[in-house]
């Protein structure tokens, strides 16, 4: 009886070890036909914002938010003793979005489709070589602001690591 849940466990442990991730794999195939489409065109005038809260409870994993006025910042970002960027909400959009990473440095890509006002945010983690980014997942926000966009747009999250 040891033997046959020694077996089963063992199976299971080399299935679930074996499975691809869908979702990474699924990324890299949206990442590589915005590149490939034509009339995606990627948003060159973004800036990064750099943002210390504590209002976590905001935020969804990989769910863009969209901040396109200084009340909802100020009101969702601020955070006892922290000092927000300044932000011109006339001519600029923030958009953000929650991740949980190792220890990591980032880039970040913006691609906009004229045709129907969708944009790509496209955050690429370029993990550090260490043994701890395996072991810990910090919670890591990540903003850019891009020029004003219209009502109606519609934003997606692309999540890479190492460009993959």
């Amino acid at each position: 009886m040891k033997i046959l849940i020694f077996l089963l466990i063992s199976i299971l442990f080399i299935y679930s070890c074996s499975k691809e991730q869908p979702t990474q794999q699924n990324n890299v195939e949206k990442y590589q036909l915005v590149l490939n489409d034509s009339y995606w065109t990627e948003v060159t005038d973004t800036i990064i914002v750099r943002i210390k809260t504590k209002n976590y409870s905001y935020f969804s994993e990989l769910v863009p938010t969209i901040i396109d006025d200084s009340i909802t910042y100020q009101n969702q970002l601020n955070t006892e003793g922290s000092v927000l960027p300044y932000i011109d909400f006339g001519t600029r959009t923030l958009i953000g979005s929650k991740t949980f990473t190792g220890f990591a440095s980032f880039n970040y890509q913006v691609f906009k489709k004229n045709i129907d006002n969708k944009y790509k945010f496209i955050i690429n983690e370029i993990p550090k070589d260490s043994v701890w980014q395996k072991l810990i997942r910090l919670t890591g926000l990540h903003f850019v602001a891009i020029p004003k966009i219209n009502e109606g747009s519609t934003f997606e999250i692309i999540y890479l690591i190492n460009g993959q």
